[in-house]
């Protein structure tokens, strides 16, 4: 409302709780809601449903009903349907809301099993646009009134969206989470955007939150962000009655100080830069607050992940290098990066590069390439086996060919290489059935043929694991492909349910088991999908583990290659699944743009219409979200486990608590959070006097 109000901050860093405060007047009445609308492409052939939105405002929350068709409608047809409250939000922001309840009206039967309600971001409010939905399924019990008494509602929690304007909604970019009626009344939701870079959580209290799903998509600075219904009717006479409460921003307490961790680098040109936690895009893509020991700093721009940024150089030479943080990088709490940090790095000895059907090399992209986004691989450590974030990829890598982002590098003689994949994201519509691992290829491309796809189907012996929320639900399967042409034979794979060592098969961090955020007994907050090929001689064996330490033989060990002896290449790969066949007809319907080109005659020239116009034809289709998302770790040689235990112990004498530890010592805000390294050396000593809330502490070989 307008008026005038008192505001304090209290400083916890300060040990003598400084305060500050100030007046905030308020000359009109603040609106967070720009609008409410009925989202769909109605039109005479697709007539609006019969009932209709509502929005009510109630004491302490709000109730949308939803109208609306189907809970997924098809991207040809009316598209989204649903009734959504928004607001426009600029740049980063952490939305929140409360589901109370959620039913539909009239009851019907049978019942609307995926009738669903959340918060959504969209990039406007026409019914085909780019969009993101955190959304509670109808958690009603199967009613025996009804005829068909074994149907109930879905009862979960999932993530879903499209990648590209008209492109067929994906309804699954998470798992399924299980579990809204046992948590209603308090079923919380949020997003999470930093730069474009978007998180997903539970919960159950507001307070502690289970990441659900991680997506990397640049959509506009400014969109539009609300809650939303949508019944599962496809006669549209019914509606998804869902009561919210508690809308509106997370703002976590935050008095940890971000340091920065590590830089790396593997083509000279852009420099990832890794920090402890999630940093402000604002603050973190200035290039006036970093410095470079040899060259300029063009750009700085976000990672895929909250806590990295590239940085664009021109003019690096040296294979070793210095990145200095200057000052003004702050966390999203608002703590600061020491001013004059640094990090030393060197370049990974792996290749960037694409596999496919790649028209024009000197530019890309062309209509119908595949993969038609460029790569794009960000080394942000220097390890000798470095931490990388991964751009790129292609529709498939099967029988018709490979169409792959590739980060390679030749190896001869016997060798055991690994790799931990800690993230892989399902981007917008795609089948079950994206892979990414170990790629060992006699080659980049055959020698024999130019021919489009086949020259792609070089000797290869792969170990993969399957994206986030993949169909087949495999933690890793090995593929093969003996000669030059063939097609791909494969092991039995192994599956994410079976225990290895105690941990089941989860990405890193998204370990949730149900809509409450549960993590799994079977987990742990630094686990990922390790994966490992060894070759002797010309015999190949894939081994899977879950933290890198415990490691399993997959099916056929020692399956000879005799067509992959000698100098291999060796590196990781990947695709996703978001077409199969011989470019550029080769993207599943409703997931591509169709491409016009030129006709030409049998001399190659033009054919022009009776304007003199050059004419074209449709010709394919592009889909321009078929890039892969990724983060690996520990990708080179092999190095075994050295066996030794870390050990965490803490003392407190007085306001002074010291912490000794062997290892490398990890801090979080929960039990079951995410944990970071904390800088410095055994033993660490706090104070009480800065304390706030509570720490968790382990410690880790």
């Amino acid at each position: 409302d307008a008026g005038s109000y008192q505001l304090k901050w209290v400083n916890p860093l300060s040990g003598a709780g400084q305060t500050v405060s100030a007046t905030l007047t308020v000359t009109t009445p603040y609106t967070r809601w720009i609008g409410t609308t009925d989202i769909g492409n109605y039109t005479v052939d697709v007539p609006a449903p019969t009932a209709t939105g509502e929005i009510i405002t109630n004491a302490n929350s709000f109730t949308i009903k939803g109208s609306g068709f189907a809970a997924f409608a098809d991207a040809n047809g009316v598209g989204d349907s649903s009734t959504y409250r928004y607001e426009a939000v600029a740049g980063d922001f952490d939305k929140i809301v409360r589901l109370v309840s959620l039913t539909s009206e009239p009851s019907v039967d049978p019942i609307e099993v995926s009738a669903r309600a959340g918060l959504m971001v969209r990039e406007a409010t026409n019914a085909n646009t780019r969009t993101f939905e955190i959304s509670a399924y109808n958690p009603a019990p199967a009613n025996p009134e009804y005829t068909d008494i074994n149907r109930a509602g879905a009862n979960m929690v999932r993530v879903s969206g499209r990648g590209r304007v008209d492109q067929t909604y994906s309804q699954q970019l998470s798992r399924s989470y299980s579990g809204v009626a046992t948590n209603l009344p308090n079923q919380w939701l949020r997003i999470r955007r930093v730069g474009d870079t978007w998180s997903f959580f539970v919960g159950t209290n507001g307070v502690s939150w289970s990441l659900i799903a991680d997506q990397y998509l640049a959509l506009s600075p400014v969109v539009n962000v609300g809650t939303f219904a949508a019944p599962d009717n496809a006669a549209g006479d019914s509606l998804a009655v869902a009561e919210f409460a508690n809308y509106g921003d997370y703002m976590a307490a935050d008095a940890v100080v971000p340091t920065l961790v590590s830089v790396g680098t593997i083509d000279k040109k852009v420099i990832g830069v890794k920090f402890s936690e999630a940093v402000s895009p604002l603050s973190a893509t200035k290039i006036e607050n970093y410095g470079i020991s040899e060259g300029t700093i063009l750009s700085a721009r976000p990672g895929i992940s909250p806590n990295t940024v590239y940085l664009t150089v021109f003019g690096l030479t040296s294979s070793t290098f210095t990145v200095t943080v200057k000052g003004g990088i702050v966390d999203l709490g608002g703590n600061a990066v020491a001013a004059n940090s640094t990090a030393n790095g060197k370049v990974s000895n792996w290749t960037s590069t694409d596999i496919g059907y790649i028209q024009n090399p000197g530019a890309r992209p062309t209509p119908g390439d595949d993969p038609y986004l460029p790569g794009m691989a960000v080394a942000v450590s220097s390890d000798t086996n470095p931490e990388v974030e991964i751009v790129g990829g292609g529709s498939n890598a099967y029988n018709p060919g490979d169409f792959i982002h590739y980060l390679y590098r030749p190896y001869d003689g016997d060798f055991d290489v690994a790799v931990a994949v800690e993230r892989f994201d399902k981007r917008g519509y795609a089948g079950g059935y994206g892979n990414a691992g170990i790629h060992v290829r006699s080659a980049l491309y055959r020698s024999d043929t130019t021919a489009i796809a086949e020259n792609t189907k070089v000797p290869a012996y792969v170990n993969i694991v399957y994206y986030e929320a993949s169909g087949p639900n495999r933690s890793a399967i090995e593929l093969n492909r003996p000669n030059p042409g063939d097609g791909y034979g494969n092991n039995n794979p192994n599956v994410n349910s079976e225990i290895i060592d105690g941990l089941q098969g989860f990405f890193t961090g998204l370990t949730a088991i149900d809509a409450g955020g549960t993590i799994s007994p079977l987990s742990s907050t630094t686990q990922a999908h390790w994966l490992r090929v060894k070759r002797v001689g010309t015999k190949f064996t894939s081994l899977v583990s879950y933290d890198g330490v415990t490691w399993v033989e997959q099916a056929d060990p020692g399956l000879n290659m005799p067509n992959l002896s000698g100098t291999v290449l060796v590196g990781f790969g990947n695709q996703n699944d978001t077409g199969y066949g011989v470019p550029p007809n080769n993207t599943y319907g409703g997931n591509g743009t169709t491409i016009q080109v030129p006709v030409l005659d049998s001399e190659g020239n033009p054919v022009l219409d009776d304007n003199g116009n050059p004419t074209t034809e449709a010709k394919g289709s592009q889909n321009e979200s078929n890039y892969g998302v990724l983060r690996i770790s520990h990708f080179g040689d092999f190095v075994p486990s050295s066996g030794g235990t870390a050990t965490v112990s803490v003392t407190v004498s007085g306001t002074d608590v010291v912490i000794t530890y062997t290892g490398t010592l990890q801090s979080s805000d929960t039990v079951n959070g995410t944990f970071t390294d904390v800088a410095g050396s055994s033993p660490l000593h706090i104070s009480t006097s800065t304390l706030t809330g509570s720490k968790f502490y382990r410690a880790r070989n």
